[in-house]
């Protein structure tokens, strides 16, 4: 099974704050042993956030 986390944020793709939450999802999944789990960090844009999921 795959999985992918996106987290949206200008704040944390522009390195001004951390990411926490989508950390911890990537962290329970991996611990369910997903083993394809994707993490992206996108900024908070339509178009930029339509663009990262139809990579997945």
């Amino acid at each position: 099974m795959k999985a992918a986390v996106v987290v949206c944020s200008d704040s944390i793709y522009n390195g001004e704050n951390e990411d926490t939450s989508g950390k911890i999802i990537v962290q329970k999944l991996q611990e369910l042993e997903l083993g394809n789990i994707d993490y992206l960090v996108v900024p908070d844009e339509v178009k930029e956030i339509q663009q990262a999921l139809s990579h997945l």
